[in-house]
């Protein structure tokens, strides 16, 4: 008996003592596996940290390439045979400019502002249902839009030379940023668009520094700037601007439309810059490295040119039967032939070689009508679109005097546009009488150009702005004419006045005498 009960003693302890030694063990193993858990979440932990911190410091990295990149494409500028220097932004000339052929400084002018001119030019056309100032309107339309897609095409060149300059950027940010042992898989720069906007909803797309005209009605915009990559059509003529802003800028990259070049041109306007990126790094785990993408905008100057002048010369008076000059514009009953002449070999006549020799780019058999048409198209053109489209119909449409005075036989009327309104002073005729023409420039004298009510009058004409630029503009390049003074003695412009290149300057003249012939100056 005493046996059994000490056997079963001795079972119970070994089993209590395998239980314990059991106890023991899975402690041990849960101990171990829970340090092996929390270092492998340390490890963990600490990976994510490096991915998170270099994702971040890469995004900012390729943010600055971006805009670095950006800011590079405001400075591309191209030579275009209709309208001379153009870049994305409107730039003043200076003495780094670079110059025509007399040594003065040019322009060079956005071409947004080219686009918003012709726009504005063709709503008036329409306005005035005047089929010259539209024709005009439409020819320049297509060239800026050649235009605009041969600076894609410069944009994306500059581009390509400016990636190794933005990889440089993206890698001194990372380096900067405490980014060690990376190595940069991929780098990227393209050039490109947002989609397009819905044309019901302007308001959605990215906007421009160029200003729409007012009154908004007529201008077909109801915003205060030309919304980007739109069409912004008048009638069934279509019109695209740029992207650019007061300051280079990140935008989002959703919606990034990358567009292609062949040779010289593009398929599409572009001017939006994107940067993709990836850089790998050892991060203790399996992750190796990050993507990143930033996009950005170009910053352009807000154009601050001034208008040329327009001058109307009546020292006899308007002639009979006519009041405005919407008359002079569209009476093509009473109009009669005015051919026009292109100076060639300089200025005409003070230079010895310049001749004048027969401009077809109105027909072969020009109209007076059509003479003034495209006087007014070339004035209005120098005040690139910004005019206020109601002021301009107004001065067209209504009786041809001063804006603030009395107006009197001899004198000439000047049109200039200023604060966005056409501003009309009285000046005598003799403020302006060198009949000099600029190289490339078009003139005529058409004797027995308008039959009035009163007579038959001789047209005076000279258009010193028609054709732009160093290759197709002359040696002036198809700058307004200096004023030479004339109008600093004893009237009210000054000295700013007479400038040329920035502030004004003589852009056409037209003079109407009363036969017999009146003989001018220089012949």
């Amino acid at each position: 008996m005493r046996k059994r009960s000490a056997q079963r003693a001795s079972h119970k302890k070994s089993g209590q003592d395998r239980k314990r030694k059991s106890k023991g063990a899975a402690l041990l193993l849960f101990v171990v596996l829970s340090l092996i858990a929390f270092t492998s979440c340390l490890v963990a932990s600490s990976a994510l940290i490096k991915l998170v911190l270099l994702k971040s410091r890469a995004q900012t990295a390729a943010e600055a390439a971006a805009l670095q990149s950006a800011q590079a494409l405001s400075t591309v500028t191209i030579e275009d045979e209709h309208f001379g220097l153009i870049g994305l932004s409107d730039l003043a000339p200076s003495q780094n400019s670079p110059k025509a052929l007399d040594g003065k400084p040019l322009p060079i002018t956005s071409i947004n502002t080219l686009t918003a001119s012709t726009r504005a030019s063709l709503i008036i056309a329409e306005n005035l249902g005047n089929d010259t100032l539209r024709r005009l309107s439409l020819e320049d339309s297509s060239r800026v839009k050649e235009a605009a897609l041969k600076l894609t095409a410069a944009l994306a060149k500059a581009l390509a030379k400016q990636e190794a300059k933005a990889k440089l950027v993206y890698l001194n940010n990372l380096e900067a940023a405490g980014i060690k042992d990376h190595n940069l898989t991929k780098f990227v720069l393209s050039l490109g668009r947002k989609a397009s906007a819905n044309k019901s909803d302007v308001s959605s797309a990215l906007a421009t520094i160029t200003p729409v005209p007012q009154p908004y009605n007529l201008a077909g915009l109801n915003s205060k700037f030309y919304p980007a990559f739109t069409d912004t059509p008048v009638g069934r003529e279509s019109f695209q601007f740029f992207a650019v802003g007061a300051q280079s800028a990140l935008l989002p990259v959703d919606n990034f439309q990358e567009i292609s070049c062949k040779g010289e041109t593009a398929n599409a306007i572009a001017s939006l810059v994107k940067v993709e990126a990836e850089v790998s790094q050892d991060l203790g785990m399996s992750i190796k490295g990050v993507k990143t993408a930033a996009c950005a905008l170009p910053c352009a100057l807000e154009d601050r040119s001034q208008s040329g002048l327009l001058v109307f010369g009546l020292p006899q008076g308007m002639p009979g039967g006519y009041e405005t000059l919407q008359d002079l514009l569209s009476d093509h009953q009473h109009a009669l032939s005015a051919p026009l002449f292109i100076s060639q070999g300089g200025d005409y006549p003070v230079a010895g070689e310049a001749t004048l020799a027969q401009w077809h780019g109105l027909g072969t058999n020009p109209k007076s009508t059509n003479v003034f048409a495209l006087g007014f198209y070339d004035w209005l053109r120098t005040a690139h679109g910004r005019y206020n489209l109601k002021s301009v119909l107004n001065t067209v449409l209504s009786r041809v005097q001063p804006s603030a005075e009395a107006f009197r036989p001899g004198q000439s009327l000047v049109y200039r546009i200023k604060d966005n309104d056409v501003i009309a002073e009285a000046h005598s005729v003799c403020d302006v009488p060198d009949q000099k023409v600029h190289e490339n420039q078009l003139y005529t004298v058409a004797w027995s150009a308008l039959q009035a009510t009163n007579g038959t009058w001789n047209l005076n004409f000279r258009d010193q702005v028609r054709h732009l630029g160093r290759i197709a503009g002359g040696r002036h390049a198809g700058q307004s004419m200096e004023c030479d003074g004339y109008f600093g003695k004893n009237s009210s412009f000054g000295e700013a006045d007479r400038k040329a290149y920035f502030d004004g300057g003589i852009a056409c003249e037209i003079i109407l005498t009363l036969s017999p012939p009146v003989v001018s100056q220089q012949n």
